[in-house]
């Protein structure tokens, strides 16, 4: 039946053409050290397929067959409005499924200042401070805006000099710079407070997976002997040393200790 519909390959066109965008935004949201400030990229994809949906957008190719069969194969207009029908229940259906995902992180939504694609404002870091003194956590504000004073003042200088090459870099990294930039604790143990927060709150279950598929790598019915112990210290090397074989190489020969240790049993 789906072969001999005239518009089978129509509708094939139209998925194709939101595969793209969903796999795009897919690889964004299982980046490995994503937090749960960057998974907030779901709410880009709302937006797109809320302005696809405005639009009633339907890829050229899909019209173009639509055309063609409506001449060759003589569809009615009845059926041409069901296509559009169905375009338009794929909008609902995706656009419904993706706000109730997006529920549990609206919680966090009060942290996207933490993002620092701008100059942070002081009332979006008071609000994120009530709402920790709200989940029991001690935070000294006056304290705090003497120091967020000097990050605001790093990130406009960042703002100016490097833009492109900070808005490249994940949340993680841009506080880790800010860190760095700064003389002693002092300058930074309140805001360094809101980031052991929300980035102890785990962005997706992607990691998970990951040591799951390094798990099976390892554990086979050919190679089923080792012990748990062993498993585990292998995975760890597996996931935290993210390396090239020749990056680990001249890493490695660098170490004599390691490379000593390694001849051992107890090497892992």
């Amino acid at each position: 039946a789906l072969f001999e519909n005239p518009l089978s390959e129509s509708y094939l066109w139209f998925v194709q053409s939101h595969m793209c965008v969903i796999n795009r935004q897919i690889l964004k949201l299982d980046k490995a050290d994503n937090s749960v400030l960057d998974v907030r990229v779901l709410e880009e994809t709302l937006m797109l397929l809320q302005q696809r949906k405005e639009e009633r957008f339907v890829p050229l190719k899909s019209k173009s067959i639509l055309k063609k069969a409506e001449v060759e194969a003589g569809l009615s207009a009845a059926e041409i409005n069901k296509f559009y029908g169905d375009v338009a229940e794929f909008y609902n259906t995706c656009h419904a499924y993706l706000q109730k995902w997006m529920l549990p992180l609206n919680e966090f939504s009060i942290f996207n200042w933490m993002l620092l694609v701008s100059v942070p404002q002081w009332n979006l870091v008071e609000q994120t401070v009530e709402f920790l003194h709200a989940k029991g956590q001690s935070i000294d504000d006056s304290l705090l805006f003497d120091q967020f004073s000097c990050l605001k003042a790093c990130i406009e200088a960042v703002l100016v000099n490097e833009k492109d090459d900070w808005n490249k870099k994940s949340s993680q990294e841009k506080w880790t710079y800010f860190f760095k930039q700064c003389e002693c604790v002092e300058q930074y143990s309140e805001l360094l407070k809101l980031c052991e927060y929300i980035f102890s709150v785990p962005g997706h279950n992607t990691n998970v997976e990951r040591v799951c598929s390094l798990m099976n790598m390892q554990w086979t019915e050919e190679r089923s002997r080792l012990e748990v112990s062993t498993v585990e210290a292998i995975i760890k090397c597996f996931f935290n040393y993210q390396m090239s074989c020749t990056e680990f190489h001249n890493y490695i020969s660098q170490r004599p200790d390691l490379l000593s240790r390694s001849s051992k049993s107890d090497k892992y």
